[in-house]
């Protein structure tokens, strides 16, 4: 995740952690979405949460170049 929101450009703030307990869900890692807390530990969920808000890898390439 944290690699992923670097590559695509999004802001980020990481607050390691290796307690699950400190989790909304007990699941890491968690991605968290301010000023709405949105609480997202799926990948796929973190990569679509992204992309709606503009933020993506393959924004930079080519459509050859995403193939």
């Amino acid at each position: 995740m944290i690699t992923y929101a670097k590559f695509s450009g999004a802001p980020l703030q990481v607050k390691e952690t290796s307690n699950p307990f400190w989790s909304p869900r007990g699941d890491l890692p968690v991605f968290t979405h301010l000023p709405v807390v949105k609480n997202v530990t799926d990948f796929n969920a973190f990569v679509s949460h992204l992309r709606m808000n503009k933020f993506s890898a393959n924004y930079n390439l080519s459509a050859l170049e995403v193939v």
